[in-house]
């Protein structure tokens, strides 16, 4: 089958906030830095015992929490995306078979078997196929729907093969 598709920032972000789904650690250590972060900016007016008179010896764990935080909210799967992502104005295409997925665009052409991709990364309008640092990105809209069955199908097929 062949599929033409452009890419457009949010199948990035979607795919990165899939795969950040599948690392729970990551998710439990930005969670972990917020509310270190909240409980260090508090710490001088908890120890204080008043919003008016904070404990002056504990200033300086505000600009350690406040960096905390920053650190959390830039963290997230959404706005990395958007930092390392950019969208090519160009069109790709992808012809796939039972032998593997040709990509094309004007600049690069990839062909990979099915036994290179180590895994699937899914989202509820794109797909990504993983093969060692690099990721595959397939949005959903490029597929008809009996296509985006077929290929399901075939990464099914070919990905627990490879396992």
């Amino acid at each position: 089958m062949d599929v033409h598709y452009t890419y457009g920032m949010g199948d990035f972000e979607e795919i990165s906030e899939a795969a950040d789904r599948l690392n729970p650690k990551a998710r439990r250590l930005r969670k972990a830095y917020l509310l270190l972060g909240i409980a260090l900016v508090a710490l001088p007016f908890l120890a204080g015992g008043s919003i008016r008179h904070p404990d002056v010896s504990l200033w300086p764990t505000i600009p350690f929490g406040v960096l905390l935080i920053m650190y959390a909210a830039n963290s997230r799967p959404r706005k990395l995306a958007r930092k390392y992502y950019s969208v090519a104005p160009y069109e790709y295409k992808a012809s796939i078979t039972e032998a593997g997925i040709t990509t094309l665009s004007p600049t690069v052409r990839t062909e990979l078997n099915w036994a290179a991709f180590s895994r699937c990364i899914e989202a509820e309008n794109v797909l990504a196929l993983v093969y060692e640092n690099v990721m595959y990105v397939f949005p959903k809209r490029a597929f008809s729907e009996q296509q985006w069955e077929e290929f399901h199908g075939l990464i099914q097929r070919f990905l627990s093969q490879a396992r």
